[in-house]
């Protein structure tokens, strides 16, 4: 397993492999995007060689371990350990092994939370408070609530994008307009440049430029040839993956009340790296 993991890219470090984390992993299982679990209780860890993923029984926040993991070329790391202090450890180990990793975290408390963002953290998710919203929604706004749930599950056709106009796309320079009678059935949510304030439901005369990072709405389908077109300026090459909300989603509506929850299918070898 260790050269399976050796070879990995642009992956994730999952570090904890709770009912949070065994959402986590299987979101990014069926986008086809590559991580590796880290858990220092033996039992969970085997929970996630059943589930098949790659994984390495040890301590987060020991270099060593996080070495073993390809820590310093990873895209992002999540924290769902359930303890804020480990998570804080785990946090700043990271942040020294690689600057531009894309950390996101679980937070018990407000407090936690700062902590962990003055430790580094790009996303603080508080799991308790974000329940409470949802149960407050769900009173106050029923319709709405009982809406977004329903264009949570698996099975609708709805879903959110992130993505980054790059150099070579040829949206660059397009009105919204322009490049919307393309995709008929595609929302743009959301426009955001480096150093300005998101654009929320941009107009039709706003023009697309190079680094912006869009979000949309729609089909699958759409939102792969939207995708395409930003950031390799072609129309159907293949699949993409449109992780990055999803993942977003299960962070904040994951409750961690039951920690024993996990998921299914393969199996595969282990590497137990040795704690200390």
């Amino acid at each position: 397993m260790q050269k399976n993991i050796d070879q990995l890219q642009n992956h994730f470090l999952i570090c904890g492999y709770g009912r949070m984390a065994g959402a986590i992993c299987e979101e990014l299982r069926e986008a086809n995007i590559p991580f590796v679990a880290i858990d220092n209780d033996q039992q969970r860890f085997d929970v996630a060689i059943e589930h098949g993923c790659l994984a390495i029984h040890g301590n987060s926040s020991e270099d060593h371990i996080l070495e073993q993991a390809g820590v310093r070329h990873a895209r992002g790391v999540i924290c769902a350990i359930d303890s804020d202090a480990e998570n804080v450890f785990a946090i700043l180990s990271v942040r020294e092994m690689n600057q531009e990793a894309f950390i996101a975290n679980r937070a018990s408390t407000e407090g936690a939370a700062r902590r962990m963002e003055r430790a580094g953290a790009n996303m603080v998710v508080s799991p308790y408070t974000t329940a409470g919203l949802n149960i407050a929604d769900a009173i106050l706004r029923p319709k709405l609530s009982e809406y977004l749930r329903n264009n949570r599950s698996k099975e609708c056709d709805l879903e959110l994008m992130e993505f980054t106009i790059m150099e070579n796309s040829s949206m660059v320079g397009n009105k919204l307009m322009e490049v919307g009678r393309y995709f008929s059935d595609v929302v743009f949510v959301a426009i955001k440049r480096p150093g300005q304030a998101q654009n929320v439901r941009p107009g039709g005369d706003e023009v697309f430029q190079l680094g912006d990072i869009v979000t949309i709405a729609g089909n699958p389908d759409e939102l792969e040839q939207v995708y395409l077109r930003a950031e390799s300026g072609q129309e159907g090459q293949g699949k993409v993956n449109t992780s990055s909300i999803p993942l977003i989603r299960i962070l904040q509506e994951q409750n961690p009340l039951e920690d024993g929850d996990y998921f299914s299918e393969k199996t595969s070898d282990s590497v137990d790296a040795p704690v200390s």
